[in-house]
């Protein structure tokens, strides 16, 4: 319980002190400044795809932002409410959570008004640099499609089927909860060879999609994927929590492989 009690006091009695908000602030700043330029292209596709929405969004803090802390402090009392929040426990039944959450989490009942669907627009986005970069991106699935492991399958099997790219472009495929994007992020030491390997990897997508895969070839990268999947959130005790976690708060069940069991209560007392 000691840990319950720990999570009850940083969601119910956060204090945010205004010193750790100027530290913070600092810190958040330090990492915009050493985004590499793989990111700061995909950072720029997600601002193509999903425009004034927000996932367009950066995910770093502009060092000239104008969020003070009475804005965070507002922000957590919008967010810290019965209807926003659920409990997960790792190997602990949901009568115990339930126990849990009775005795040490006391939030204001309700709810933050329901965001709206994202849509994706697409487009083009120019940036100055000193690096040679390029991002190519299409739509893709959300984390509960569907097509959400097809797409998983296709990031993995993307770049094997050219040793010639290799080192020049890699796959990137992000679902969130209601939207996808999907694509490469190719670097060079010239802009013409940049443009050689953006070329390269568009007539394979193309020709992917036109000829498509063998049964043989697509179980293989499928497999690979969810290899990749275990070994990047399923590693640690934590990761495991986080990962399947993510899964049960969005589609009320995980993928777990077995080995251990979730118990998820929605705070809705």
């Amino acid at each position: 319980s000691l840990f319950a009690e720990l999570v009850g006091d940083v969601v119910s009695h956060q204090k945010f002190q205004a010193h750790e908000h100027v530290d913070v602030a600092k810190q958040a700043a330090l990492e915009a400044s050493h985004v590499t330029p793989a990111t700061n292209a995909i950072e720029a596709v997600h601002q193509a795809a999903f425009r004034s929405q927000g996932l367009s969004r950066s995910v770093f803090a502009s060092p000239s932002s104008k969020v003070s802390h009475a804005d965070v402090v507002a922000y957590a009392a919008e967010l810290f409410k019965t209807g926003n929040l659920a409990l997960i426990g790792s190997g602990i039944s949901v009568d115990a959570v339930a126990e849990l959450a009775d005795a040490f989490i006391q939030v204001p009942s309700g709810s933050s008004s329901a965001a709206n669907a994202t849509t994706y627009f697409g487009g083009e986005i120019r940036k100055q640099s000193n690096v040679n970069e390029y991002a190519l991106a299409f739509q893709g699935a959300s984390a509960s499609s569907g097509d959400a492991s097809e797409f998983a399958a296709l990031q993995v099997l993307k770049f094997a089927l050219d040793d010639a790219l290799k080192g020049s472009a890699k796959a990137f495929n992000f679902g969130y909860s209601d939207a996808g994007l999907f694509g490469i992020v190719t670097s060079g030491s010239s802009a013409d060879e940049v443009a050689s390997a953006v070329s390269a990897a568009a007539e394979q997508l193309k020709g992917a999609a036109k000829s498509g895969l063998s049964e043989q070839a697509f179980a293989k990268a499928l497999a690979q994927a969810k290899f990749a999947a275990a070994t990047d959130g399923l590693t640690t005790r934590l990761d495991r929590l986080e990962t399947v976690g993510a899964q049960v708060y969005m589609k009320s069940r995980a993928k777990t492989g077995g080995y251990f069991f979730f118990s998820k209560l929605m705070l809705d007392i």
